[in-house]
C-alpha cells in the first residue's frame, strides 16, 4: 500500500470524524433549544381559548353583583380580565348590577354570554379575547378601533378552464378496408378526428379572464358591503372600508365586522 494512499485514507477518516462531531454538536444544540419554555404570549393566548371552552358543572347565581361575576371569570384560569367600567357606566351598568343565572355543564363562554345578555339588551355588552386578556366593554367602545385584515378570495372566484374537445368530421374521411375471408365489407368511410388545441377557446383569453375575475371580485365586495353592517361603510357615511386587489379583499373595520366576514377574530398583542 503506497504512502499516498494511506495519507488519503487518513485524511478521509479525519474529515469523517469532524463531520460526526459537528452533527452531534448541532443535535445537542437542537435538543437544548427544544427544551426552552414556550413564549408567554403564545401560552397566554392559548390559555384564553382554554378558559372560554372549559366546562363548568354548575352555576347558581342569585342576584350576584356583576363585579363578582367578572372576578369568578378571572379565577377560571391564568388569564387577565379587563372591564372597561367607564364605557359600561355610560350605559347605566354599575359593578353591583344583580345577575341571576342557573346553568349546568356549560362552557365558560356560554355562561359569560348569558350573564352579559342579562345586563344589557341584545349584544350591546360583549367580550373579546385580546392577547392574554379577556376584555369586556360595550359594542360602541369596541367599534371605536378599526383593524385591517386581508382575506384571500381566490377560491371564491376560481375560474375552471374550458378545454376544447376534439373536432369530428362525419362528412368525409378515410376509406375502410375490406374484411378478410368471405364476409368482409368494403367501401365504408371513417370520420376524421382532429386533435384538440387546448386553451384556444375565446373564453380562456387572458384579458377576458382578468376582466371576469375583476367583475367577480367587485360582486363579492358589493355583497359584503350590502349584507354586513351596511350602514357602517364609507359609501353609506360610516368609517369602514373594503377594497379588492387581485384576488385579495382588504377590509378596515371593527372586530364585529371581521367576525361576520371571516369568523373569530384573534388578536395577539
Amino acid at each position: 500500500m503506497s504512502q499516498a494512499y494511506r495519507r488519503s485514507r487518513l485524511l478521509l477518516l479525519v474529515t469523517l470524524m469532524f463531520s460526526l462531531a459537528s452533527a452531534s454538536a448541532a443535535l445537542a444544540v437542537g435538543i437544548k433549544k427544544s427544551t426552552k419554555p414556550v413564549k408567554a404570549t403564545k401560552k397566554a393566548a392559548s390559555q384564553v381559548s382554554v378558559v372560554l371552552n372549559a366546562h363548568v358543572a354548575d352555576i347558581e347565581w342569585d342576584e350576584t353583583p356583576l363585579e363578582e361575576v367578572f372576578d369568578w371569570l378571572a379565577e377560571q384560569g391564568d388569564i387577565n380580565v379587563v372591564v372597561v367600567w367607564r364605557a359600561l357606566e355610560a350605559e347605566g351598568i354599575s359593578p353591583d348590577y344583580p345577575v341571576t343565572l342557573r346553568l349546568r355543564n356549560a362552557k365558560v363562554s356560554s355562561i359569560l354570554t348569558e350573564a352579559l345578555n342579562q345586563v344589557a339588551e341584545g349584544d350591546d355588552l360583549r367580550y373579546h379575547g385580546i392577547g392574554d386578556t379577556i376584555r369586556i366593554s360595550t359594542r360602541s367602545d369596541f367599534n371605536r378601533k378599526l383593524y385591517v385584515r386581508v382575506y384571500n378570495a381566490g377560491d371564491l372566484v376560481f375560474r375552471v378552464p374550458q378545454f376544447k374537445g376534439p373536432s369530428i368530421d362525419l362528412a368525409g374521411g378515410g376509406t375502410g378496408g375490406g374484411g378478410g375471408g368471405g364476409g368482409g365489407t368494403t367501401g365504408g368511410t371513417l370520420p376524421n378526428f382532429q386533435e384538440p388545441e387546448p386553451f384556444t377557446d375565446e373564453g380562456n383569453d387572458d384579458d377576458d379572464a382578468g376582466q371576469d375575475d375583476q367583475a367577480r371580485m367587485q360582486e363579492l365586495v358589493d355583497l359584503i358591503r350590502e349584507t354586513v353592517n351596511p350602514e357602517d361603510w364609507v359609501e353609506a357615511g360610516g368609517r369602514n372600508t373594503i377594497r379588492y386587489w387581485k384576488k385579495m379583499i382588504i377590509v378596515r373595520a371593527p372586530i364585529e365586522v371581521h367576525e361576520k366576514i371571516g369568523g373569530p377574530f384573534v388578536i395577539h398583542d
